[in-house]
């Protein structure tokens, strides 16, 4: 990714690349950018909003000061603007502004750099460097002003903490069930803490009401058999015929990795696990979602191209029965390619109105590094949403907007207002916060 994005920097601040002759970049207030650019002969118009939900964690990077202003035609520094009225990123609370220009490139401390750029696929991107020589990871360009949702910013206190010191939450699910909100997921030590494993059950937890912040760990659901090596990730429960469907990773070998099901009458007694398919690589974070239009249910997941590797995909099957699945589609491909982890896990699709919206992340992406693991890295706790008048095709032209959020899940409370959720390593516990839509359509 760093090779890719340095090169295709020199690439783009050179010719302004061959796909786009010309770029400006124009940023007035709040926030909001106006980009021209020409694009196969003809001049385009696009105007990108960068709302306050548009922030990146930087934790190798304190502090965030914007220090100089460069063109690069000239080499002449220019004055900028560090506040709320040219902002594009933020860190945290405080804004950093910037004001672009078609060869303009911010210069940070330790010159750390951003740039628009436009990719093979004719998508509209951006990227920044959070530390010298470590990129962000390519950032699409929302391709709407108006915020088709917002989330509250997550509060100080977590909705659950487990019990077990310098544990954490991280992919999950909820179900309600007589009254009773009920959270499963997956439940494990913080980077650096020792426990002995393998870890061979879900993490569990109840509550009267889905925003409380008095969550109380229930027992595990079941304990599965764990052999060495093997996983026990991301459970996604719904309800169908009188009975509630769990789907979660087995585990195994990562280039074919188990998607199983037990079933339970009342989220107490569950079933043997039946596994339903294998895939790769690291196939895992299975969500389901009824399709009322076509009278079947589809699955999506995370994996990638083949059980070798391949790009990151969010991939789907479909079902009438829940048991029975369809061959292996592809709802989302990424650019970037590999095994392990990747930026298209935790995927989350919700029909309202007429599109349907995809959560996916950690994003923006690069690998982890033995210096930069995972859950450090700038992308970890970063959702990405696009949306789609297709349930199964997503792509970066639908990009409209990015949450500081990991592993996120919608939810709809029984009141009918909806909420999104957030968890992860060292992020203090799950939180979950009110998402308001404002698409209307």
């Amino acid at each position: 990714m760093k090779k890719r994005c340095k090169s295709l920097l020199i690439f783009c601040l050179l010719c302004h690349c061959s796909i786009a002759q010309k770029m400006t970049a124009v940023s007035k207030g709040s926030g909001t950018v106006e980009l021209y650019f020409k694009k196969h002969g003809h001049i385009y118009h696009q105007t990108a909003r960068f709302p306050v939900q548009t922030k990146f964690t930087l934790p190798l990077w304190t502090p965030a000061t914007l220090i100089a202003k460069r063109d690069l035609r000239t080499g002449v520094p220019e004055d900028f603007t560090n506040g709320t009225r040219d902002s594009l990123f933020y860190y945290g609370k405080q804004v950093i502004g910037w004001q672009a220009a078609t060869s303009t490139h911010v210069i940070y401390r330790d010159g750390l750099y951003a740039v628009f750029y436009f990719d093979k696929r004719d998508s509209l991107f951006y990227n920044f460097e959070y530390r010298k020589g470590f990129w962000a990871g390519e950032y699409p360009v929302p391709n709407t002003v108006k915020p088709v949702l917002t989330v509250q910013p997550l509060a100080g206190q977590p909705n659950y903490i487990p019990d077990s010191a310098d544990w954490h939450v991280n992919d999950h699910c909820f179900v309600n069930y007589s009254n009773q909100w009920q959270l499963f997921g997956i439940i494990s030590p913080n980077p650096g803490v020792k426990a002995s494993g393998p870890f061979n059950f879900l993490g569990h937890a109840m509550a009267s009401q889905l925003t409380s912040k008095n969550w109380k760990t229930a027992p595990p659901p079941f304990f599965d058999s764990v052999e060495e090596g093997a996983v026990l990730w991301a459970p996604h429960v719904i309800r169908s015929n009188g009975f509630f469907y769990m789907f979660y990773c087995a585990g195994g070998k990562p280039e074919q990795f188990a998607i199983v099901v037990r079933t339970s009458p009342d989220l107490k007694t569950w079933s043997e696990k039946h596994v339903l398919f294998r895939d790769g690589y690291q196939a895992r974070d299975p969500m389901v979602l009824w399709l009322s239009g076509q009278k079947k249910w589809v699955m999506y997941y995370c994996a990638t191209q083949t059980d070798s590797g391949g790009h990151h995909v969010v991939a789907y099957r479909t079902s009438h029965d829940l048991v029975h699945w369809s061959d292996k589609k592809i709802a989302y491909t990424d650019i970037h390619s590999g095994t392990d982890y990747g930026n298209t896990e935790s995927p989350f699709v919700v029909k309202h109105g007429k599109y349907f919206y995809l959560f996916t992340g950690p994003r923006p992406y690069d690998y982890p590094t033995a210096s930069l693991p995972n859950h450090l890295h700038p992308g970890y706790v970063g959702t990405d949403v696009y949306r789609s008048l297709r349930f199964d095709h997503f792509e970066n032209a639908g990009f409209v907007t990015h949450l500081p959020l990991h592993a996120a899940e919608v939810i709809q409370d029984r009141d009918r207002k909806w909420y999104i959720s957030s968890a992860g390593e060292i992020q203090g516990g799950l939180f979950i916060t009110s998402l308001i839509w404002n698409d209307n359509d």
